[in-house]
């Protein structure tokens, strides 16, 4: 396994909008990435402007390639609310266990509507 970590300062007062970014736009895109394993939101608590993005990949390379074609976008969508550039750093996971994969709930749209039994099929 490979872990990806995104080092963030937001600009004062800005953490809780970099956060709900994060959640809202940045890890679900991630997610659907092949190699994805798990992700990891962690807020400083000595520093209240810094945070941790972590994410787990089951190789460097589909870390890497995330990264080469996703990180302009991400840093687009996160740059007016930070005070630093990211710094972003890699390591080989040398000890613990992936996460049991996370079941997908298809989206409402997908899912099958229930039959009404008062409704007469034609045939």
């Amino acid at each position: 396994m490979f872990a990806h970590a995104l080092e963030l300062t937001t600009r004062p007062g800005k953490l809780r909008e970099v956060i709900r970014i994060l959640r809202e736009a940045v890890m679900p895109m991630l997610r659907e990435q092949p190699g994805f394993v798990e992700e990891f939101i962690l807020a400083s608590d000595a520093e209240p402007d810094r945070l941790l993005a972590l994410t787990l990949w089951t190789r460097h390379e589909h870390a890497d390639w995330v990264h080469r074609h996703h990180s302009s976008k991400i840093r687009h969508q996160l740059e007016p609310l930070l005070e630093f550039e990211p710094v972003t750093r890699t390591f080989n996971v040398e000890d613990g266990q992936a996460p049991a994969p996370r079941v997908r709930r298809p989206s409402p749209a997908s899912r099958p509507r229930p039959r009404d039994p008062g409704r007469v099929e034609s045939l």
